[in-house]
C-alpha cells in the first residue's frame, strides 16, 4: 500500500528517467491522485521543498489534505523524499487543488541533474 506523497514521487522518479534518457531537456506529466488507499477525498496541497541546500534534512514532498486532522496540525497528510533518488528541487514549489483535481509537473535537464522547476 502507498499513499498520496509517494505516488506522486513514483511518478516524478519514473518521468526523471524517461527525460533522462531522452533528447529532449524539458518534460511536463501530469499526475492523477487516488483518493484511496491513503489520499485525500477532498481538496489538497502539494508541496515540494527546496533540495539544493539541505541536502541532508530538507526537499520533502508534501501532500496536505484540506480538513484532515494531521494537516491541521502539522501542515500536511502525507511525506516523502522518495523522489530525491532522481531530481532535485531548487526552490519550493507549492500549488493547491480541488478534490481529484490533477497535478501537472515540469522537470528539465540541467547540467548532469534532473530540476523539479515547475508545480501547476
Amino acid at each position: 500500500m502507498t499513499d498520496a506523497a509517494t505516488r506522486l514521487a513514483e511518478d516524478i522518479v519514473q518521468n526523471a528517467g524517461t527525460l533522462r534518457r531522452g533528447s529532449v531537456i524539458e518534460r511536463t506529466f501530469v499526475h492523477h491522485p487516488r483518493a484511496s488507499p491513503y489520499g485525500c477525498r477532498a481538496g489538497y496541497t502539494v508541496t515540494l521543498q527546496e533540495s539544493l541546500h539541505h541536502p541532508s534534512s530538507g526537499g520533502s514532498l508534501l501532500i496536505g489534505c484540506h480538513g484532515d486532522s494531521t494537516f491541521a496540525a502539522h501542515g500536511y497528510s502525507y511525506s516523502t523524499s522518495y523522489h530525491l533518488t532522481a531530481v532535485r528541487v531548487p526552490h519550493e514549489l507549492s500549488v493547491a487543488k480541488q478534490a481529484g483535481e490533477s497535478v501537472e509537473v515540469t522537470l528539465r535537464k540541467q547540467g548532469g541533474a534532473i530540476e523539479l522547476v515547475g508545480l501547476n
